[in-house]
């Protein structure tokens, strides 16, 4: 059985999160050269300044570190005092239907692939895995947290949410 616990997140401050659909991005692979102009000059605290800072490695993880930390001392992002479980709840449409589905963001432990506790979704490239990597132990932080699927099938989370 997977080892699942709760952390201490670091999230934007309530000022900052009233102005959320202008301080998130998509993620990191998928988005544009056009995309990143616009998002880096949408917002001072966008997310893309951490998810896909400027300028070459490595010299971009520390300028993504140093932001990182700046935006925390400045009270734009905020860690929990106690560590928690993040529920997300996203709606979104496909072929005319409204669909939503939940999640929860948690930390899990690395095992190894042959305990075949937590299994591999896709292939991941070298490149790719170790850009993550570098800005993850520079920043001390995960900005393109792995989504991992499980069936559940009562809806638990759903309905702790909604009571």
């Amino acid at each position: 059985m997977a080892n699942v616990r709760p952390f201490r997140g670091v999230r934007y401050s309530s000022e900052a999160a009233s102005r959320l659909g202008k301080l998130i991005c998509p993620p990191y692979d998928v988005i544009s050269p056009h995309d990143q102009e616009t998002l880096r000059a949408s917002e001072p605290y966008n997310a893309i300044h951490l998810e896909l800072p400027e300028r070459e490695p490595p010299v971009s993880y520390e300028n993504a570190a140093g932001r990182f930390q700046a935006w925390q001392r400045e009270g734009a992002l905020v860690r929990d005092e106690t560590p928690g479980f993040y529920v997300l709840r996203h709606s979104f449409s496909h072929k005319g239907e409204s669909l939503e589905r939940w999640g929860l963001t948690a930390a899990v432990q690395l095992e190894e692939y042959e305990s075949q506790v937590v299994l591999p979704h896709e292939e991941t490239q070298a490149i790719p895995k170790e850009d993550r990597f570098q800005l993850m132990q520079a920043c001390r932080a995960n900005f393109s947290p792995i989504m991992s699927l499980y069936s559940e099938g009562k809806g638990r989370i759903r309905e702790a949410m909604l009571a």
